[in-house]
């Protein structure tokens, strides 16, 4: 189940001070909501005399029969108090006055001062975005939608052919596959027909384009990436950037899911989100919700071939994952001589062809 986790620490306060290892200016929590992968450092208030305390760890889902499955716990023991057998020998303080609750939330969700919530549209960083990424306009803007889709599969076995409608999921109509050898070591032996874009799928006009989906980015040029789903099965996609930390400069949540048409007309016309291009929060994984828009930008100083890989995925893949090819070949360090090859490398999506 790809739920948040929902972390709290019974009669305590955190304070947030860092997501994905970089300073925010801090916010004062009873609970903190997280998704895969990504990272929260607090300080742990001590305000209680002493004591034993349970830590616990949850899921927290939209289908809440699914939670007691989801469960952790741990026990907080303060310095010169004996140690609990157990879970279920700690006590909580029932004397404990009622006070309204906060949690700290690192998704896009809209932050509701009547519920107590921080979300990561109202979270900024210590600092101020980097130089060349203040302007308006940058050097390089990626699009990248992303939904599935449903392709007819017909099996030969020896009860005849059976034909089966098998999901597939995509990143701009391009469903990634992993290639036969390593890019950054092995770059010339990646067909041209195994890499792709959108605007180069080499696919023959197929409605599914299954290739080694990679984004061309100029080494040193400023970038912003504009994320948005497209109609996703979940309630929120998870992204995790390899390589970098991105600045989350904007998101906005649709009624419906957009057009890659309409989402540009938007932007064209300044329409799309509202941009914090001052001190946006750094990160480098992001929840996107359900019909919703993230806009991410960074400066390309780190060549070679990164990931944005898709952390829902149970397997190496399942579609959604995308390159960013940072540089020339030339900009890349050079492979030594002795440098163990391989290749040959065929996935298990071709195992039963």
């Amino acid at each position: 189940m790809n739920c948040p986790i929902k972390v709290s620490i019974a009669e305590h306060v955190m304070l947030v001070v860092a997501l994905d290892g970089n300073d925010i200016h801090s916010h004062e929590a009873h609970a903190v909501v997280l998704g895969k992968g990504e990272r929260v450092d607090f300080v742990l208030k001590s305000e209680r005399h002493g004591g034993s305390y349970i830590l616990e760890a949850a899921m927290d889902c939209k289908d809440k029969s699914t939670e007691e499955s989801g469960k952790g716990s741990a026990i907080i023991i303060y310095e010169g108090h004996p140690s609990p057998v157990g879970i279920s020998d700690v006590i909580p303080d029932n004397k404990a006055a009622p006070r309204r609750t906060t949690t700290f939330d690192t998704s896009l969700c809209e932050a509701d001062d009547d519920e107590g919530k921080v979300c990561l549209r109202s979270v900024e960083s210590s600092s101020n975005i980097q130089v060349g990424l203040e302007e308006a306009e940058v050097a390089k803007k990626i699009y990248l939608g992303f939904d599935y889709g449903h392709q007819l599969v017909v099996i030969d076995s020896s009860g005849g052919r059976t034909s089966i409608s098998n999901k597939y999921y995509r990143m701009n109509n391009i469903s990634f596959t992993f290639p036969p050898s390593p890019l950054l070591v092995q770059p010339d032996e990646a067909s041209n027909m195994a890499v792709c874009n959108e605007e180069q799928k080499r696919c023959d006009g197929k409605e599914m384009c299954s290739c080694v989906h990679v984004e061309q980015i100029p080494l040193g040029s400023s970038v912003e990436v504009v994320l948005y789903d497209q109609g996703v099965d979940q309630e929120e996609t998870v992204f995790h950037l390899h390589g970098y930390h991105f600045y989350v400069v904007g998101s906005r949540t649709f009624p419906a899911p957009l057009t890659a048409q309409q989402i540009q007309q938007l932007d064209l016309k300044n329409e799309l989100v509202s941009r914090n291009l001052l001190n946006p929060v750094i990160k480098d994984t992001i929840r996107v919700p359900r019909n919703g828009v993230v806009v991410l930008r960074f400066l390309a100083q780190n060549a070679g071939y990164w990931m944005m890989r898709d952390e829902y995925s149970e397997t190496w893949t399942r579609g959604m994952d995308i390159l960013f090819q940072v540089g020339d070949p030339g900009d890349i360090a050079a492979t030594p001589s002795n440098f163990p090859v391989c290749g040959n490398f065929i996935g298990p999506d071709f195992f039963l062809l």
